[in-house]
């Protein structure tokens, strides 16, 4: 169960803060939705013959986002035990 937990948090957090191979939505989920015709704006845009642009996604955090984000952990206080 702890484990199930673990994935899940480090899955939401991974995503919504952007981190590199924490993320679930990969270049190839961005290839997906296109295939597929769905949510055009997060469809990737070619700029060259084999160069894309990837948009972020509205639930991705912005640096100061993060920074505000990380403090608030830092700051926080629960109880133990």
């Amino acid at each position: 169960m702890y484990i199930e937990k673990k994935n899940v948090c480090d899955n939401i957090a991974g995503t919504s803060m952007d981190i590199e191979k924490k993320r679930e939505d990969n270049i190839n989920f961005q290839f997906d939705l296109a295939h597929i015709g769905v949510c055009l704006e997060l469809h990737a845009i070619m700029i060259e013959e084999g160069k894309y642009i990837f948009s972020y996604t509205c639930y991705t955090m912005s640096s100061q986002e993060k920074h505000t984000f990380c403090e608030f952990l830092v700051d926080l206080k629960i109880p133990n035990g």
